[in-house]
């Protein structure tokens, strides 16, 4: 700083100017306010808005996927049980039956039983794959798709 009447140069902290005597008159500097913790931007980089777009159709997709497949394999299982508890009960009812007196009805019920666990069985087993794949595939890309959009959003 200099002084405004004579030029001399002033101390770093001078009230009046060594030279002339002449008060200084002392520059207002209106300091920058710094805050300590910048905000972040919450938006990840790794993604685009485009690659967020494609996710949530995506995401959309594999949830009517999960629950598609999950729907199916229910019923599946369901019938699956259905038909080894019926198959199991004609079985029964119709082996007693010919213990008794033969007849063809019997043979018939017996035969039918017998298919009716067979096909129950194949139901409840083959119902598996499709409750895994709705869980474990489906559901872990819909999950990842979440995941990666509310990453995005800063949520």
């Amino acid at each position: 700083m200099y002084c405004q009447k004579c030029g001399a140069k002033l101390p770093k902290n001078a009230v009046f100017c060594p030279t002339c005597g002449t008060k200084v008159d002392i520059p207002v500097v209106e300091a920058e306010v710094v805050d300590p913790k910048p905000k972040q931007e919450f938006r990840s980089s790794k993604y685009s808005e485009e690659d967020i777009k494609k996710m949530k159709r995506e995401l959309v997709e594999h949830e009517r996927r999960q629950k598609n497949f999950a729907t199916a394999g229910t019923i599946l299982l369901m019938v699956g049980i259905v038909l080894l508890i019926v198959g199991i009960v004609l079985l029964v009812s119709c082996s007693v039956s010919i213990e008794r007196s033969y007849n063809d009805s019997s043979v018939v019920g017996i035969v039918f039983g017998s298919l009716g666990i067979s096909f129950g069985t194949f139901m409840i087993i083959a119902s598996i794959p499709l409750l895994v794949v709705a869980s474990a595939v489906f559901g872990k890309k819909a999950e990842n798709r979440r995941r990666a959009i509310s990453e995005y959003e800063g949520e």
